[in-house]
């Protein structure tokens, strides 16, 4: 039996697709019993056939993909379910099941996780492999009312008698006492009209007849307006000031074309699959696609005329991306196929950076990976260890280890690192409050450190020995004032307009004043004396009549390339590659100074420096949440100059060790421990006797040079440089921008020096920096912008997690009213494997109990938007509130989950 079933009904949509877009055809074969044989995948290049098998019962017992890889399931049950699997790489799952057909066990090759139920079939706890369990309360009317974790983290919920969440409360560890509440009011609909927190703050939100979300107003009283067409889409938005964005739709309900309040527009044509294949933007220029009959991108021209290629295998896993027109740039992709336990994953990708090799174990974790540059012999590698648990416990490289000490539950408890074989604690004596979140650790100089926290978990004050640094927020949770003149950064104080972007900040007796276009270009810097009202200096920048283009600073005009990328600045000349990437940096007088490489996951891998009298070569290492890890300095032989390393916990950093060799190899080191802000951005560093050696104090926008060389430790070493900046950035004296992963932000203007690859969907403008609030939000990736998870006392839980994460702002709660069980994710969402959530993909399908196949968007806000069944959407909440540390991953193609979906 054979059925063919098109992707879409091609002749009632005709009117919106181009003709040259034929529909895709997927082949079903059945047994003569009536069970699937076989699917014959669209694909037309290639033979891309799943093979289903059974048993005499009719029991499906293997699935072999397309390349032959066979996944087995065996010894069924009574219940018709499978007691055993096997994966190709020969990892084995026995399943156990209780008398009532409940799952009760996995035993995933010796790592058991357990399951225990009440009389209603409710889960009511989970215990993993390493001890550590889960517990959930229901009240008699079986709805979840609680949940507690063997690391101490409880939460409760009172309910009224529609089944809404009234009031969540953040339990501390004794469960004695709240450390956080959010309480919430509802119509009669069932509908949020009201959200307070415990401070009292609260954001308002109000629906049309229809119960489409019209305005949401913030706890300071600023409304944002929406309003809908008569199929209930959102055509327009009006900020608190007036600003006006448009939404137009096709007959699929794809929005064809996005207005800003400024008036530039971004339009955009879609297949019948739904792939964006032309869009057209006041930003970027015109930038078409091509896709196969699977959807696969296989041809992209952007606005220079660059025309990108990529060729998949029969698993649709990208196997050569390319440039025809400059070769050299090209990428391979290599996949184990019977390599154990890596069957199936990346082994190994080379492009003009040189070769990256991965392998992993049994369990799916990331065991080791490597790299080797181009044109040069040595490799370097890391390797990692895992928990019961799968937790990380350490990575070592040739000269550094970094181990992890956790308790029973798997809080990290300590960090210990080994340096050439000597080992010294970097923290020890971590201790967390109730919502998992750090409360105070010693560190590895004798010095203490304290995190304090409002009523709503925001932090408030940290202080490390004797040095304090305090925030005050306003009721939007912006930050009004910063005390830290322990630390000798001093005293500031800022003010914001009805959008959240600062408009002025005053430290010490400089007084500075920002202004802004309707959507968020930064026009006017002006700098005062505070005291007397004289002007110290001005900065005046010029843009595009239609779009967020910079075209001049002070006057002298600036020029960018057809796609957006900027040329010029700061007396310099910019270069890019292939992909859009700056590859080289040039003098006034045309002199290359430096140029630079990336890999295959976005990442600078390496840097030229080619002005000195000794030129040299910087290699970036990173590790899995795409946090930098290592920088290594060597000359152009490949002789060691110097290196860096840091210690990063719970996505900040703690300590940079540093390597300092002399002419015979002999490295001298050192350890400085980091003094962060709220953003976790270092602002000091301090030696082992407890001196300052390194001090940055900058503007809001991150401009300021650091204070280098200002205090020794007992050794006598001194630093020269520490490179983090904002979280994701790493300042480059070169260029004189921080690089922020996927882009280039220059402090100095506040912006990115190139549009946002993802487009619209990590804001309005293309350019802007955390949405003119980097005291804020942050942007560890240069795609998107989030807040920082110390903001906030955002609750939310789930069937398998107690998972307490932070905010998103006050839009996003207004979200997650209106968008429950809607017809669709809201304008601008995105598929979760093009977000920085992709690395956490299969931690939240497990967590919502989805399939490898279900689709997961996540929406402007930062919500989870899975697809169910029947073809409905709904809301789960912030993104954030799924991982431990309430921050993204990042996208790792290399280790994304591929058995959940997560590709």
């Amino acid at each position: 039996m054979k059925a063919t079933i098109s992707a879409l009904a091609l002749s009632v949509l005709a009117a919106f697709f181009s003709p040259a877009n034929a529909a895709s055809t997927t082949n079903y074969n059945y047994t003569a019993g009536g069970l699937l044989a076989s699917v014959d995948g669209p694909r037309l290049d290639v033979t891309d056939v799943t093979t289903f098998e059974y048993d005499a019962s009719g029991n499906i017992s293997s699935v072999i993909d397309a390349i032959g890889q066979r996944t087995q399931y065996s010894n069924y049950n009574k219940f018709g379910l499978p007691e055993l699997v096997t994966e190709p790489n020969g990892r084995t799952a026995t399943l156990s099941y209780t008398e009532e057909g409940w799952l009760a066990t996995v035993n995933w090759a010796g790592k058991i996780r357990r399951h225990e139920y009440n009389e209603s079939g409710d889960l009511t706890k989970t215990t993993y492999p390493g001890g550590s369990w889960v517990q959930y309360l229901y009240d008699p009317a079986r709805r979840l009312v609680g949940q507690d974790d063997s690391s101490g983290k409880r939460i409760r919920f009172a309910l009224d008698s529609m089944g809404n969440r009234v009031q969540s409360t953040i339990l501390n560890v004794a469960g004695t006492a709240a450390e956080a509440s959010t309480t919430t009011k509802f119509d009669e609909l069932g509908r949020a009209i009201s959200e307070t927190d415990r401070n009292g703050r609260v954001t308002k939100f109000e629906y049309d007849v229809v119960g489409n979300l019209v305005s949401i107003t913030s706890p300071k009283g600023y409304k944002t307006q929406f309003t809908y067409d008569t199929l209930n889409r959102r055509i327009t938005s009006t900020d608190a000031l007036g600003g006006l964005t448009r939404y137009e739709y096709n007959a699929a309900d794809q929005i064809t074309k996005v207005v800003d309040a400024k008036g530039s527009q971004t339009t955009y044509v879609y297949d019948y699959n739904g792939n964006i294949t032309k869009l057209v933007s006041a930003d970027t220029g015109t930038t078409t696609r091509t896709f196969d009959e699977a959807a696969n991108l296989i041809k992209s021209v952007d606005a220079r005329g660059v025309t990108t290629e990529f060729v998949y295998d029969r698993l649709n896993r990208l196997f050569q991306k390319k440039y025809p027109a400059s070769p050299s740039e090209n990428m391979t992709f290599g996949y184990y196929t019977q390599s154990g336990s890596n069957i199936g994953r990346l082994a190994l990708t080379s492009g003009n950076y040189g070769t990256t090799g991965y392998e992993h174990d049994r369990h799916s974790n990331l065991q080791v990976e490597w790299y080797k540059p181009a044109n040069q012999t040595t490799t370097y590698s890391r390797q990692y260890a895992y928990n019961a648990n799968n937790q990380l416990l350490s990575e070592q490289t040739s000269n550094l280890k970094t181990s992890y000490e956790r308790n029973a539950a798997g809080d990290v408890i300590a960090i210990k690192v080994d340096i050439d074989g000597t080992s010294q604690y970097i923290a020890q004596e971590i201790t967390y409050r109730g919502a998992g979140r750090v409360d105070s650790m010693q560190l590895g100089n004798g010095t203490s450190a304290q995190n304090y926290y409002d009523k709503d978990l925001r932090l408030e004050r940290q202080r490390t020995g004797t040095a304090t640094v305090a925030n005050s927020v306003d009721a939007n949770g912006n930050v009004v004032s910063i005390t830290a003149s322990s630390l000798g950064i001093g005293n500031t104080s800022y003010k914001y307009d009805a959008l959240d972007r600062v408009i002025e900040e005053r430290a010490g007796n400089i007084l500075k004043s920002y202004a802004w276009d309707p959507v968020g270009n930064r026009t006017q810097r002006l700098t005062k004396n505070a005291s007397t009202g004289a002007l110290i200096d001005t900065q005046a920048l010029g843009y595009s009549p239609n779009s967020n283009l910079l075209t001049s600073i002070n006057g002298a005009p600036v020029a960018s390339d057809p796609a957006g990328n900027l040329l010029q600045g700061k007396g310099q000349r910019y270069t890019y590659d292939s992909a859009g990437r700056l590859n080289a940096v040039y003098s006034a007088a045309n002199v290359k100074i430096a140029e630079f490489k990336y890999n295959h996951l976005g990442q600078r891998i390496e840097k030229r420096v080619l002005a000195n009298s000794s030129p040299e070569i910087t290699y970036y290492e990173y590790g899995q949440q795409g946090q930098l890890t290592t920088l290594r300095k060597v000359d152009t032989t490949g002789k060691k100059i110097g290196q860096s390393s840091w210690v990063w916990f719970d996505g900040r950093p703690l300590a940079q060790v540093n390597f300092k060799y002399d002419a015979s190899g002999t490295a001298k080191t050192h350890i400085l421990y980091l003094q962060n802000d709220h953003l976790d951005t270092p602002r000091r560093a301090v030696g082992d006797n407890g001196s300052t050696m390194w001090r940055w104090t900058s503007d809001a926008f991150g401009v300021g040079d650091p204070d280098n060389a200002i205090g020794i430790d007992s050794a006598g070493n001194i630093v020269t440089d520490l490179p983090l900046r904002f979280p994701g950035q790493i300042a480059d004296q070169h260029t004189a921008l921080h690089y922020n992963h996927f882009r280039d932000y220059d402090p100095d203007t506040g912006r990115y020096i190139q549009s946002d690859p993802v487009g619209l969907a990590g804001g309005i403008n293309t350019y802007g920096y955390a949405y003119g609030n980097p005291l804020k939000y942050v942007d560890p990736d240069g795609r998107y912008a989030f807040l920082v998870p110390l903001f906030a006392a955002t609750i939310r839980i789930t069937a398998t997690d107690l998972l307490i994460g932070g905010s998103i702002g006050t839009g996003a709660y207004g979200a997650n009213v209106i968008y429950s069980n809607a017809k669709r994710p809201p304008t601008g969402s995105i598929p979760i494997n093009e977000s920085p959530w992709s690395g956490d993909h299969g931690k939240i399908k497990d967590s919502l109990d989805l399939g490898g196949s279900d689709s997961v968007y996540i929406d402007p806000d930062g919500n989870v938007w899975p697809q169910h069944p029947d073809g409905s959407w709904s809301n789960e909440g912030p993104a954030s509130s799924y991982t431990g540390s309430g921050k993204p991953s990042g996208r790792r193609g290399k280790d994304r989950d591929k058995s959940r979906g997560c590709d």
